[in-house]
């Protein structure tokens, strides 16, 4: 089960925003107008599928470059690579991911934030072909003193074989709280919609991310996330059980 940049992430999209440069894992931070910032994770996530009948676990390790055009419009590049297991006697298998991607801040004054974004990206897993995907997303949100609720929404597709097949949407509720200075923690649910016929799966997951500031440019950070419930047409590939587990570390120059 692919979990889309947290992914969360996850991780998070950043956008620009000079307000908010004391703050690399606020969640619509993003670096200024000719400010670099790489972003570095690794993760673990393992799934369990209904009755125990599909078992499998994977890696993930992933880079990503930000780089402000201006305070307000960001350009990236993504690249991930995962090793994966399935049911434990099936061979491993790698993937390698690349995507490029921009977002641009319609509202963004230190109060009030909405952020739109595009993305177009392609993975190759070592029994697969090439699969090509984009998405396009949008969020906002609102600063409260120390606490900044907000929502967002990404919509996408792969275009294999040069047909549109599989699109999935996301919609996630989120908030993130300063608990210190230099400590922050990002909590949110996400409700996930994917049509890969003849299956159609609707997943809630609760994911979290604890964040630490070692300065101004440089924050470490753990995060994690927990399916709660998925329910499918085909409920003998019912996922019973899915999370992630992971660190990071967010520099930006």
């Amino acid at each position: 089960m692919k979990l889309t940049q947290f992914l969360l992430a996850g991780a998070v999209v950043l956008a620009a925003s000079g307000a908010m440069a004391y703050d690399l894992d606020h969640p619509f931070w993003g670096p200024s107008k000719g400010q670099f910032a790489s972003d570095t994770t690794y993760s673990f996530e393992r799934t369990n599928w209904r009755e125990g009948a599909w078992n499998a676990y994977e890696h993930t390790v992933a880079e990503e470059v930000l780089y402000g055009i201006t305070n307000d419009w960001t350009v990236y590049l993504d690249l991930e690579k995962d090793w994966m297991k399935e049911n434990f006697n099936a061979p491993h298998n790698t993937g390698n991911w690349w995507a490029v991607g921009t977002t641009y801040n319609v509202i963004n004054n230190g109060q009030l934030f909405a952020q739109i974004g595009v993305e177009y990206g392609q993975n190759k897993y070592k029994y697969t072909d090439v699969n090509k995907f984009y998405s396009f997303s949008a969020k906002g949100g609102v600063k409260l003193d120390k606490v900044t609720p907000y929502a967002e929404v990404e919509w996408s597709n792969t275009l294999n074989n040069g047909k549109d097949n599989d699109p999935t949407t996301d919609l996630r509720v989120a908030a993130y709280t300063e608990l210190t200075k230099k400590i922050g923690l990002d909590t949110g649910l996400k409700y996930g919609h994917e049509v890969s016929n003849p299956v159609v799966k609707g997943a809630y997951t609760l994911d979290a991310a604890l964040s630490y500031s070692i300065n101004k440019n440089m924050s470490v950070r753990i995060f994690g996330d927990y399916l709660l419930y998925e329910k499918t047409k085909r409920d003998f590939i019912r996922v019973e059980r899915d999370y992630t587990v992971g660190a990071g570390l967010k520099v930006a120059f």
